[in-house]
């Protein structure tokens, strides 16, 4: 899990959110969400690694030889919902006129 705290900061270096805090504040947030519902390592690792792949260079085949399929799979079905919503969201504001995410 530190391997992945580590890999994660290296990645969102000198990223920030919009809120002007580091981007790494929400991957760490997500990955203590998780601990708290008593989730497996894999899980954990995948909390703190979920953004990588959009975010930054970081590649699933990357994440996949460091951390294992499972953790690759975990991070790519989240990628795969994210989307999902957004599309479903952007979506239901074209029907209701408000233009979408913009």
């Amino acid at each position: 899990v530190l391997s992945a705290l580590e890999v994660a900061d290296a990645a969102h270096e000198g990223q920030l959110r919009r809120s002007g805090e580091p981007f790494i504040v929400h991957p760490v947030a997500v990955a203590a969400i998780l601990a708290d519902m008593q989730m497996d390592r894999d899980t954990l690792i995948a909390g703190l690694l979920h953004d990588t792949v959009e975010d930054t260079d970081v590649t699933l085949e990357q994440l996949e030889e460091w951390f294992g399929r499972d953790v690759r799979r975990i991070v790519e079905g989240e990628t795969k919902l994210a989307k999902l919503a957004t599309k479903i969201h952007d979506a239901a504001g074209v029907q209701n006129g408000t233009g979408g995410s913009d």
